[in-house]
Formats: C-alpha cells, sequence, structure tokens
C-alpha cells in the first residue's frame, strides 16, 4: 500500500524537496538566493540540480514537439540530456569567469562562479520544455539569472 505524500521519505525525496524549494528560490527572489550562497565549498550540488533540471527541460520538449507532430530522435534526446547541461554549465562558467576577470569584477575564484551558472541555468532548465521557443528564453532567462547572481 502507498504512503500518503506526508509519510514519504528518504534521500530521494529530501532531495526532490530540496530541489523544488531552491527552484522556488532562485525563481521568484534570485537576489536572496545568490546571497544565501557560500562562497567557498563544493560545487557538486549545484551541477547536479542544473543536471536534473536542463536534463528534464530537454527531455519534456522533445516530447511535446513529438506531440505536436514534429520529429524527434529519442536517442539523441537521451544523449544530449546527459551529456548537455554538465558541458553547458562548465563552458559557461569558464567564460563568464574569464569576462568578470577581465573586467575587474571577479573577487571570489571559478568554483563560485560555477555555482552562479549551474543554479541559474539550472532554474531557466526547464524552459527547455517549451517547444522551439524553449532554447531561446533558457537562454534569455540563465543570462538573466547569471547577471542578478554575479552582481551579488
Amino acid at each position: 500500500m502507498p504512503h500518503p505524500p506526508s509519510q514519504i521519505s528518504g534521500p530521494w525525496a529530501r532531495a526532490i524537496g530540496s530541489t523544488g524549494e531552491k527552484l522556488a528560490a532562485f525563481a521568484t527572489h534570485p537576489r536572496a538566493a545568490f546571497a544565501s550562497l557560500p562562497q567557498e565549498g563544493g560545487v557538486l550540488t549545484s551541477v547536479a540540480y542544473a543536471w536534473g533540471l536542463c536534463a528534464a527541460g530537454i527531455v519534456l520538449g522533445a516530447g511535446a514537439r513529438a506531440a505536436l507532430g514534429a520529429e524527434v530522435d529519442a536517442r539523441g534526446t537521451i544523449l544530449l540530456a546527459c551529456l548537455a547541461p554538465p558541458l553547458y554549465v562548465y563552458l559557461r562558467s569558464q567564460a563568464l569567469h574569464l569576462g568578470l576577470v577581465l573586467a575587474g569584477r571577479v573577487n571570489t575564484g571559478l568554483a563560485s562562479t560555477l555555482r552562479v551558472v549551474a543554479y541559474s541555468n539550472g532554474t531557466a532548465g526547464l524552459l527547455l520544455a517549451v517547444p522551439w521557443l524553449g532554447e531561446f528564453l533558457f537562454l534569455l532567462a540563465g543570462a538573466a539569472l547569471e547577471a542578478t547572481g554575479t552582481g551579488v
């Protein structure tokens, strides 16, 4: 017999709850959410956040395009969902950090920039589910959140 939602516990339930709380915080109050991030520390949690939400957006977007009659390559979609989010976060954070260094606006290390990029693009990642416009919306929202995160 399944447990009522309030009684479900365990690591997966905590991870999903934590992701939902972070998503709500970064989407509704990004300046406060970025200010609460530690300046130092690991990046695994932030990269996993971006990976999960961007992968979900990619798969949901492919499903939506298929439902609307477009031809979708299922293997390519799964491969893209598995490989693209962490690679994009890494390359984007390198480029942003280089720009901040050249502009003299950086006072923290690359790990801090990577966390900002991961949380920004993870939050925007669900926009990838919007058929045909999602990629453009993802880039705009990700850049706006990165600008907010680096300005904190």
